[in-house]
C-alpha cells in the first residue's frame, strides 16, 4: 500500500514513552514549547546525555493523566521555555523567524555549561519545502517542529498547533502523510505510550530543523 515509507530511529523507544510538557484548553497557547520540549529530549537520548541536565530530563510515562507531581523535571523544563524562551504558538506561523532568534539567544548562554548547543533554523513556509525538509531530516534520524493547521491536531483557544514530526509516507498513488507527535495527552495515550499520528502534508504551514554542535568553550 505505502511506496515509501520512514521514521527517525528510536520513535517506539524514546517519543512514544518519555513525559513531555502540558497543552490543552486550561493551558492554550504553549504546543510551541510541549514540541520543542519533546525534541530536546529526543536528541538528550539518542544524540548527546549532555544537551540538558539531569534535572531537566523527561520521566517516563505513567498514564494518560497529566500530573506535575508525578513529572516534576518535565514541569521544570516546559515552564523554562514557556517564560524564559516565550515559546508560545501566537510566535510562530508567519512569525516562526522570530522564535529561531529567541531559541538561539537562548541557548548561547548555556546556563548549566554543558558544553552542547542545540541549533535551529527555519525551513520556510509551505507544505513543498516542510516535505523536503521531512524527508532530508528523517533519513538523518533527526525530528522537526512543524506548525499546522489540522483540524484534530488544533487546541481551542489556539490559532495553530505546533507538533513535532518524527517519520513520513507516501501511498502508491502519491498521498503524503507526515507521522507527528501530537504533544497531547488523554486520548493521545494509551496505557503508558504515545499514539504517534498521521497527518496530510498539506496542512504543514512551516517548518524548522535542528541539529547539535560542541560550543567554542567545550572544544
Amino acid at each position: 500500500m505505502w511506496a515509501d515509507s520512514r521514521s527517525i530511529r528510536g520513535v517506539d523507544s524514546v517519543l512514544k514513552r518519555l513525559s513531555f510538557g502540558f497543552n490543552d484548553k486550561k493551558a492554550p497557547g504553549t504546543s510551541t514549547a510541549v514540541a520543542y520540549g519533546i525534541i530536546l529530549n529526543y536528541l538528550a537520548c539518542t544524540v548527546n546525555s549532555r544537551i540538558l541536565p539531569d534535572i531537566l530530563k523527561a520521566e517516563s510515562l505513567r498514564g494518560s493523566d497529566w500530573s506535575s507531581q508525578r513529572y516534576p523535571q518535565t514541569v521544570l523544563l516546559h515552564r523554562y521555555l514557556v517564560f524564559r524562551c516565550r515559546l508560545r504558538s501566537r510566535l510562530l506561523g508567519l512569525w516562526g523567524k522570530k522564535v529561531v532568534r529567541r531559541i538561539r539567544r537562548f541557548w548561547r548562554k548555556d546556563p548549566w555549561r554543558l558544553g552542547v548547543i542545540v541549533r535551529s533554523a527555519f525551513g520556510g513556509y509551505g507544505a513543498k519545502k516542510a516535505w523536503l525538509l521531512i524527508k532530508k531530516e528523517v533519513g538523518a534520524n533527526r525530528p522537526l517542529l512543524v506548525t499546522t493547521n489540522h483540524q484534530r491536531l488544533r487546541c481551542k483557544g489556539e490559532l495553530f498547533s505546533t507538533v513535532v514530526a518524527c517519520g513520513y509516507r507516501v501511498t502508491k498513488s502519491g498521498q503524503r502523510e507526515v507521522l507527528v507527535h501530537p504533544g497531547r495527552y488523554d486520548d493521545c495515550i494509551k496505557g503508558s505510550r504515545v499514539q504517534l499520528v498521521y497527518i496530510p502534508v498539506r496542512n504543514i504551514l512551516c517548518s524548522y530543523r535542528f541539529d547539535v554542535a560542541l560550543l567554542r568553550s567545550a572544544l
